[in-house]
Parts: C-alpha cells; sequence; structure tokens
C-alpha cells in the first residue's frame, strides 16, 4: 500500500511541474478527440440500433369511411407494422403478444382488428471466418477504409432456410444509408452507393474465386 501511494505522490509531484498553459491545453485536445470519437461511434450504434423497436411502416386514416365528404372525420384508421425478431423468439408469439397489447389498449366505443400477414424464424448469421474476411478485404480496397461489424436486422426470411436446410451460412452485404427510409412511399438509394455496390461486388465474387 505504501508503495502505491508513494507511486501517487510521485506522479502527481510530476504533473505539478509541467506549466498549467501546455496541460490545460493538453487535456483541452484530448477531451476533443474523446467527443469526436465517442460521437462518431455514437452515429454508427444510432444508425445500427434505433431507439425505436418496432417500425412503424405507415399509418393511414384519412378518407376511408367509404362516404361522405372529406370533412368528415373518418371512422376507421389504421397501421402496418414490421418487427424485426431475434434467436428464440417465434413468430407467432410475438404475434399474439403484439395483438393482446393493442387491444389491451384500445379505447371504449372502439373495435381493434390485427392482421398478421407474414413471418418468418429469426437466424444469427456469423460475421466471422475466411468468407467475411476477404469480403472485408474487398470492401476495404473499393472504400478506402475497412468495414465495421455492426449486428444489425434485416427481413430476408430465406437466409434462415439455407441456414436451416441446406446447413449454409449466407454473406449479408448492404449498401444502404440511415436516411434511405427503406420500404416507405419516398424511399431512395443513393447513386454511389449503387455504383460502389456493384463494383464491391465484383471485388468480393473475385476475391472468393482466388
Amino acid at each position: 500500500m505504501g508503495e502505491v501511494l508513494h507511486a501517487i505522490r510521485v506522479f502527481f509531484e510530476q504533473l505539478a511541474a509541467v506549466e498549467f498553459g501546455p496541460l490545460a491545453l493538453a487535456i483541452c485536445a484530448h477531451l476533443v478527440k474523446t467527443a469526436c470519437t465517442s460521437r462518431a461511434w455514437r452515429n454508427v450504434l444510432a444508425a445500427a440500433y434505433p431507439e425505436e423497436r418496432v417500425p412503424w411502416i405507415s399509418i393511414y386514416g384519412a378518407y376511408l369511411a367509404g362516404v361522405g365528404i372529406n370533412a368528415i372525420i373518418p371512422a376507421r384508421a389504421g397501421a402496418k407494422v414490421s418487427m424485426r425478431l431475434v434467436p428464440d423468439q417465434k413468430p407467432a408469439e410475438i404475434a399474439a403478444a403484439f395483438q393482446a397489447h393493442v387491444e389491451a389498449h384500445a379505447l371504449p366505443g372502439t373495435r381493434v382488428e390485427v392482421l398478421s400477414v407474414h413471418g418468418a424464424e429469426p437466424v444469427l448469421i456469423d460475421a466471422r471466418g475466411p468468407i467475411v474476411e476477404a469480403a472485408m478485404d474487398a470492401l476495404e480496397a473499393e472504400w478506402g477504409k475497412r468495414p465495421v461489424r455492426v449486428r444489425e436486422g434485416g427481413s430476408i426470411p430465406i437466409v434462415g432456410d439455407f441456414q436451416k436446410m441446406l446447413g449454409m451460412e449466407s454473406l449479408l452485404v448492404g449498401f444502404g444509408l440511415d436516411d434511405d427510409r427503406v420500404h416507405s412511399p419516398n424511399e431512395k438509394f443513393d447513386l454511389t452507393c449503387y455504383h460502389k455496390g456493384i463494383r464491391s461486388w465484383a471485388r468480393i465474387l473475385a476475391a472468393l474465386n482466388a
């Protein structure tokens, strides 16, 4: 314990010997660097893990009553909901839980109907191995920076079938941006991502064939 206290005292004695101006400048520079790094990683994580766990694809209600002029308050409204499941979750169970939650919050005098249109078993893809590393090398060659592996969800049901029925893993590479508003009425896809995505897959296939 005495050695630790001595080391701490020596550290602060040497620290005190530094002029305050350069010390304050170094501390400020370090704080700015930490803030910028934290902000960059926060943007990456925020794009991959949005706070909105249940995305509402669309909410509709205006002029669905079927009769009357446009000034009439619509008698019904609806919403389309999409949920990304994780391993060990069952689509039927999640749909039943969601329906129970909606019905429990229905206002007096209203009738709620929940229709489950589609569900697929969740799957977890292994993001390691020689195939993934070859793809990352190819992407780095095209984009000038090495990709960052961040877990996120998607809706490609056949990927689970490949894994379950064929025992095969899939290589999933996305080129969309977080502001593309995927599956929305005003969905977009950046042309730079489109063209570089084509070249990226050419590089990936060439690397896998090497």
